[in-house]
């Protein structure tokens, strides 16, 4: 009987690692054939969250980018030389719209994810900033799913007091990823619609 029992088990336990391992395939398969169609066919909003698109996981170097012509990914010109990057990088597409210099740059907060991985997130605030003098603003986003969220935060006031130290974190890897002295931080606004 208790052999039965522990053969029930591991068959269940089987059948739960299987059903996971086909959800992630399929979830990996649908963002695949999101990348080939082209992102720029996703709309920007969806209520109010957006269609974020991973271009380089959390942790990671060098820099890739986007290439909406092979609809691939490769290295970056831009050299980052300080540590890898403190959050997800991506971008928000914009629908209709396949030059991939008008799409909006941004940071996910969340563990690192799959380079192509598409996902709902909710803005959270854009940091603005001057990089070699030139005006720039990055946007900071949270994933709309609760469990990929690193933080327990969902709106720009919660990311000003529960984030603070994110944001630190952010300002010192932002001020440092081009060489001392070539970014200047302008502080932090709410995203728009807030």
């Amino acid at each position: 009987m208790i052999f039965f029992s522990v053969n029930k088990g591991l068959r269940l336990l089987g059948c739960g690692l299987l059903w996971l391992f086909f959800l992630s395939w399929f979830s990996c398969k649908e963002d695949a054939s999101i990348r080939r169609r082209g992102y720029g066919r996703l709309p920007a909003f969806v209520s109010d969250t957006v269609w974020f698109v991973v271009e380089n996981p959390a942790g990671t170097l060098p820099v890739m980018r986007y290439d909406p012509t092979s609809k691939g990914f490769r290295k970056a010109k831009a050299r980052v030389s300080f540590l890898p990057l403190p959050a997800n990088a991506g971008f928000i597409p914009r629908e209709g719209e396949e030059d991939r210099r008008l799409w909006s740059n941004g940071l996910l907060l969340a563990e690192a994810l799959p380079r192509g991985k598409v996902l709902k997130a909710l803005p959270l605030a854009v940091l603005k900033f001057r990089e070699s003098g030139k005006k720039r603003s990055l946007g900071i986003y949270i994933p709309l799913e609760s469990s990929l969220r690193l933080l327990p935060v969902d709106d720009f006031s919660d990311f000003m007091i529960e984030g603070e130290a994110a944001r630190r974190l952010l300002e010192v890897w932002f001020k440092n990823h081009l060489g001392y002295g070539r970014t200047e931080l302008e502080g932090w606004v709410a995203p728009q619609g807030e």
